[in-house]
C-alpha cells in the first residue's frame, strides 16, 4: 500500500519490481484512488521476490518508497547443467543455477569425490566455483574427464541434483 499524507492532486500512482514497470494482469493488481495505491501480488512464488517501489508524481514533483519481498522457498532450476565436451588445453564451463530464499548453496562432486580444499580432486588453483554455481577449469587435461554432479538446497524442501559427462577430446 502508498498512500500521501499531503500533496497536490492529482497524483499518479506507479508500481515497479526491481525498476521495472509493472501493471495489472494475472501476476498483479493494483487499485488507486486520488490518494492512494495497493498493489497485490497473486499467487505468491519465491520468483515474487524483490524490491518493489511506489511512485507518486504531481505537478509540483515525485516521491518513491521501496520496500523488499521475500519469499521463502525450495531451489528451484535457473540453469540446468548439460552434458559437454571440449578440447584438451581448452578452458570448460559447467553452469548450475538455482533461484530459491534462503540463497541455495551449490556443491559439486566429480566421479563421487566432493570439490572441497581437503580433497586432493579440487585444486583450487584449477578449478572456480563462483557464486552462481558455475565451475570453470581454465585449462583442462584428461583427467577433468568425467562425471560431474551438482548439488544445490537451502534448507527448503528438497535438493536439486543433477549428473553431467564432461568427455576431453584429444589432439589427432
Amino acid at each position: 500500500m502508498c498512500g500521501l499524507e499531503r500533496g497536490n492532486l492529482p497524483v499518479d500512482f506507479q508500481w515497479l519490481k526491481n525498476d521495472i514497470v509493472i501493471t495489472k494482469g494475472s501476476l498483479y493488481d493494483i487499485l488507486s484512488s486520488s490518494s492512494v495505491s495497493v498493489l497485490t501480488v497473486k499467487n505468491v512464488t519465491v520468483k515474487s521476490s524483490g524490491n518493489y517501489t511506489c511512485s507518486a508524481r504531481n505537478s509540483v514533483g515525485v516521491d518513491l518508497f521501496t520496500a523488499e519481498l521475500l519469499v521463502r522457498g525450495p531451489p528451484r532450476w535457473q540453469t540446468i547443467p548439460r552434458d559437454t565436451a571440449v578440447s584438451l588445453g581448452s578452458p570448460l564451463q559447467l553452469y548450475c543455477d538455482a533461484y530459491g530464499y534462503p540463497t541455495p548453496g551449490v556443491h559439486w562432486t566429480k566421479d563421487g569425490h566432493i570439490s572441497t580444499r581437503e580433497n586432493e580432486q579440487f585444486d583450487e588453483r584449477r578449478w572456480r566455483i563462483f557464486l552462481n554455481g558455475t565451475l570453470i577449469i581454465d585449462e583442462t587435461t584428461y583427467e577433468d574427464g568425467g562425471k560431474y554432479t551438482c548439488t544445490i538446497s537451502n534448507g527448503m524442501g528438497q535438493k536439486l541434483e543433477k549428473t553431467v559427462y564432461v568427455n576431453i577430446r584429444g589432439f589427432a
